[in-house]
């Protein structure tokens, strides 16, 4: 997705009425194949390495005021998708650390038995299942309750600490495989579940 840093950028280079390639030429690189590809990356994602921005910065001559206004505008834009993106209901589950490095999704049942049917879904009764079944198989779990609040067991059942997700910043835990931006965790019968939340781009 295009940004406004990203956009201006563009912008710029088509009031010079440059190719992409040309403009990789102005930066100072002579093999311009793979730099071109990706200055249109940015232009299309937002996404750039922070040294070839500022070379793509200084051959359109774009202040640095320009520069911080449009990153701002960006950022509050960002802020306001990912509380969008936070406030949308979900289904409360548990993760759990299989073994070190590699998290399960975990339904929480809809009833636990006969006699507590009635209510398993309430907080507390989510929180008193996520703590015995830390115990029960000894690792670490985390209640998810929302996509901003999650609470940590350790493998005592003991609950350890509640964490608020912010912009950026997920509220469990995740994998990823090699440099691959994709977050995951197993489920069920080994499948894949990926997570997606808003992601904030620009030189980074």
């Amino acid at each position: 997705m295009a940004t406004n840093l990203s956009a201006y950028f563009q912008q710029r280079r088509l009031v010079l009425g440059l190719r992409p390639g040309e403009v990789v030429r102005r930066m100072g690189y002579k093999s311009i194949v793979g730099t071109t590809n990706k200055v249109v990356l940015f232009e299309e994602r937002g996404d750039i390495r922070p040294d070839l921005f500022d070379k793509l910065k200084a051959a359109f001559e774009i202040d640095d005021a320009t520069v911080v206004r449009l990153i701002e505008e960006d950022r509050r834009e960002f802020v306001e998708r990912w509380n969008q993106w936070a406030n949308q209901p979900i289904e409360p589950h548990l993760v759990v650390r299989a073994i070190p490095g590699v998290y399960m999704e975990q339904e929480i049942p809809h009833s636990l038995s006969s006699e507590i049917a009635e209510g398993v879904k309430t907080p507390e009764a989510m929180e008193q299942y996520a703590a015995d079944f830390a115990k029960q198989f000894g690792k670490k779990v985390w209640l998810v309750l929302s996509r901003r609040l999650t609470i940590f067991f350790d493998e005592n059942g003991t609950k350890r600490q509640v964490i608020e997700a912010a912009p950026g910043e997920m509220n469990g835990p995740y994998m990823q495989i090699g440099g691959c931006k994709q977050k995951f965790l197993f489920t069920g019968g080994m499948g894949m579940r990926p997570l997606t939340e808003p992601e904030e781009c620009g030189p980074q």
